[in-house]
C-alpha cells in the first residue's frame, strides 16, 4: 500500500482485503518478489506472505484480485462500499435482496435525508434462547437501523459533484475529536423504539405488527390513500378495532419512525390482523407489510 503511487487512491482497507484502482497490482508485487524490480523495506513481508500462500496452494501469487468495478463506486465508511453494477457490497450488518439499481437509489436519497436505513434482520433463534425459555427454532425478527452517517476516520478534503473526498488525520488528537463528534449520533441517541424480547410464542411477531400499524396511522397515510394523520386517542381506538392493546404513550414513542416495508412474517395471525386493517381502510395493500 505505501508502495502506490500519489496519484492512485486506496478506498478501503479492512482485515482481508482492500479497494484500490492501482492497475495490474498483483502483477506489481509478483515482480517484486521475484527480483525483477528493487525490493523495498516491505519486501520480507511480501515475501513470507508469498510462501505463506504457496504453503496453502495458492502458488504465483500474493494478492487474490476479487472483482474490478467498471462504473463507478460509493464509499461513505471503512466497511460501507456499493458498486455500481453490484459487484462491490460491502454494508456491514445490512441485510437485503434489492436489486443493485435500487440499492444504490436507495443509498443516494438517504444521504440526502437522515444517513439511516431502517430495516428487518432476520435470523433464527438461539440454542441458549431455546434452553432458557422454552419453545422451537423459528424466525427472529428484529428491526435494526443501517447507518450510512460518516464515522470521522478521516478528514473531509475536497467536494465534487456533490461527493467529498477525505485525507488521513494528521495526529492522534484531530482524529479523537473528530471519532466523538461522530459518537453523538450513537445508539443511545436512537429515534426507533427497539424489539427487544424473543420468544416462540408469536408475540413477537404481534409486537412487530402493532408497531408498523401504529407508525402507518401516524406517519405515512399515503400508505392508506388518504391525506390525513390521526392523533394518538384515534390511534388507540383503531388498534382497539383490531384487538391490540396500545396505549398513547406507546404511540408517542413511534412519532419519530416510519413503518418498514416487507416487514411482517405472513402468519394466519398476522395475515387476519391486515385483513381486519383493510376493512377499516380499503384502500390499504397488505402486501405492503407482509414479508
Amino acid at each position: 500500500m505505501n508502495g502506490i503511487e500519489p496519484d492512485r487512491v486506496i478506498v478501503s482497507c479492512t482485515t482481508d482485503g482492500f479497494i484500490t484502482d492501482k492497475e495490474d497490482l498483483p502483477q506489481l508485487l509478483k515482480e517484486r518478489v521475484l527480483g525483477s524490480k528493487d525490493l523495498s523495506d516491505s519486501s520480507d513481508f511480501i515475501d513470507f506472505y508469498f510462501k505463506a500462500r504457496e504453503g496453502l496452494g495458492v502458488e504465483g501469487e500474493i494478492l487474490e484480485m476479487k472483482f474490478i468495478e467498471p462504473k463507478g463506486l460509493i464509499s461513505w465508511t471503512t466497511r460501507g462500499q456499493l458498486g455500481l453494477s453490484g459487484g462491490i457490497r460491502a454494508m456491514t450488518g445490512y441485510q437485503n435482496n434489492q436489486k443493485v439499481s435500487d440499492l444504490v437509489e436507495e443509498v443516494k436519497r438517504v444521504f440526502n435525508d437522515d444517513k439511516q436505513v431502517p430495516f428487518i434482520q432476520s435470523s433464527l433463534r438461539s440454542a441458549k434462547d431455546i434452553i432458557l425459555e422454552g419453545g422451537h427454532t423459528c424466525l427472529k425478527l428484529e428491526e435494526r437501523i443501517f447507518n450510512l452517517k460518516y464515522d470521522n476516520r478521516r478528514l473531509i478534503k475536497d467536494c465534487f459533484d456533490g461527493f467529498y473526498s477525505s485525507i488521513p488525520h494528521v495526529n492522534v488528537d484531530s482524529c479523537r475529536l473528530a471519532r466523538s463528534i461522530s459518537s453523538l449520533s450513537s445508539n443511545r441517541y436512537n429515534k426507533y423504539y427497539p424489539l427487544n424480547l424473543v420468544k416462540s410464542d408469536g408475540r413477537t411477531y404481534l409486537s412487530l405488527t402493532k408497531r408498523m400499524l401504529v407508525r402507518v396511522l401516524l406517519n405515512s397515510p399515503s400508505v392508506l390513500k388518504i391525506d390525513r394523520s390521526f392523533d394518538r386517542s384515534e390511534i388507540v381506538e383503531i388498534m382497539g378495532l383490531l384487538g391490540i392493546k396500545c396505549l398513547k404513550d406507546y404511540v408517542s414513542k413511534q412519532r419519530l419512525a416510519y413503518p418498514i416495508p416487507k416487514s411482517l412474517p405472513a402468519t394466519d395471525e398476522i395475515r387476519s390482523i391486515l385483513e381486519k386493517f383493510k376493512g377499516l381502510f380499503p384502500s390499504f395493500d397488505i402486501y405492503y407489510l407482509l414479508r
